[in-house]
């Protein structure tokens, strides 16, 4: 009975680990957001609160995902860079309104990667 229920308690951690994952966005710390114009490229927005950095990254890091890669999509209003120091670590991006897509509700896409992050925050932006 005790080597059943080791076995139970062994495959219920096996199988709730990847719940627990992570998306693995950043390796390194992210100093800087810069939001760009997804239409001309030109830089609307440099975030550098810490605060709000760490908040938006875990909250990417921890974030359901759906995939994008076969849905015809309108284009995002903004691409958003991550930064460390000059360095750019991850491009994504953002939608001014919230989309769903697959049931999965947020205003982040990896167009590169064809996933879509469920996570509304708004960001900091002058429109």
């Amino acid at each position: 009975m005790r080597y059943v229920l080791l076995v139970l308690l062994f495959s219920f951690v096996i199988f709730t680990l990847p719940a627990c994952s992570q998306n693995g966005l950043f390796d390194d710390t992210i100093s800087t957001i810069e939001v760009q114009d997804e239409e001309t490229g030109e830089t609307i927005e440099r975030i550098g609160d810490e605060a709000f950095i760490n908040d938006l990254t875990m909250e990417l890091e921890n974030a359901n995902t759906t995939s994008i890669a076969n849905i015809d999509l309108p284009h995002p209003d903004y691409r958003v860079i991550f930064l460390n120091e000059d360095n750019p670590i991850l491009e994504l991006g953002y939608y001014l309104e919230d989309k769903n897509f697959s049931g999965i509700s947020g205003r982040f896409v990896d167009m590169n990667e064809g996933l879509h992050y469920g996570v509304d925050m708004e960001l900091p932006i002058q429109e």
